[in-house]
C-alpha cells in the first residue's frame, strides 16, 4: 500500500501513545509518502515533549536521528502550495495541514491522519476530499 501519512501518524511511531502499534504497523507494511514539511513538524512535536518534561533533550535528539533515517518518499512542498491554500481557505484550516491532502490528491493516494481538528474541519465544511482515512481504517 502507498499512502501519505501526516505528522499525527508518524509521531506515533516515535513515542508511546494510543495507536502507536497501528502506526508502526502501517509504516512497516507500506510505502510512506510525505511532504518535506513533515521533518519540521516532527521536530516541533518532539520539542513539545521536551518542554512538557516528558522527554529529555538527549532522547529528543535520538528520536530526530531515528526519524531522519526513515525511508520515506519525500516530496517538495512547493508544487502543492496552491492546492493546499485552496483547501485551507475552503475549510478554514492551516495550510501546513492541507499540504498533506494536496500531496495525496496529486498522487491519487490515501492520506492517513489522526488529526481530529483537521478531520473535523473537513467534515464541518462538507469538504469531500478524494481519500482521507483514519489509522483504524487502514490497519
Amino acid at each position: 500500500m502507498i499512502v501519505v501519512a501526516d505528522t499525527s501518524i508518524l509521531f506515533k511511531t516515535l513515542v508511546t501513545e494510543p495507536d502507536s502499534n497501528r502506526a508502526s504497523s502501517l509504516v512497516a507494511s507500506s510505502r510512506i509518502v510525505v511532504p518535506e514539511l513533515v521533518y519540521a513538524e516532527i521536530g516541533n512535536a518532539i520539542l513539545n515533549r521536551v518542554h512538557d518534561r516528558r522527554l529529555a533533550q538527549e532522547a529528543a535528539i535520538d528520536l530526530i536521528e531515528v526519524f531522519n533515517s526513515a525511508a520515506f518518499e519525500v516530496h517538495s512542498n512547493r508544487p502543492h502550495l496552491r492546492r493546499a491554500l485552496m483547501i485551507a481557505a475552503a475549510i478554514d484550516h492551516p495550510v501546513y495541514d492541507c499540504i498533506y491532502l494536496a500531496l495525496a490528491e496529486s498522487l491519487g493516494i490515501t492520506l492517513v491522519t489522526e488529526d481530529t481538528r483537521f478531520l473535523n474541519a473537513l467534515s464541518r465544511h462538507r469538504f469531500q476530499p478524494a481519500d482521507v482515512k483514519r489509522l483504524v481504517e487502514v490497519t
